[in-house]
């Protein structure tokens, strides 16, 4: 019950703000890519 009222709330949040919104889409886009880019540098280094 307790996180469904947090869940509730932080998407009252993410309806009402769309700044927010907007930037967790872009970290959710952007971090998988350069967390990728990141390993591959890894892997690159590692040869």
């Amino acid at each position: 019950m307790h996180n469904h009222i947090i869940f509730n709330w932080y998407f009252l949040i993410l309806q009402n703000n769309k700044i927010i919104s907007t930037i967790i889409k872009v970290i959710n886009i952007v971090y998988p890519f350069c967390f990728r880019k990141y390993k591959n540098i890894n892997l690159h280094i590692n040869d």
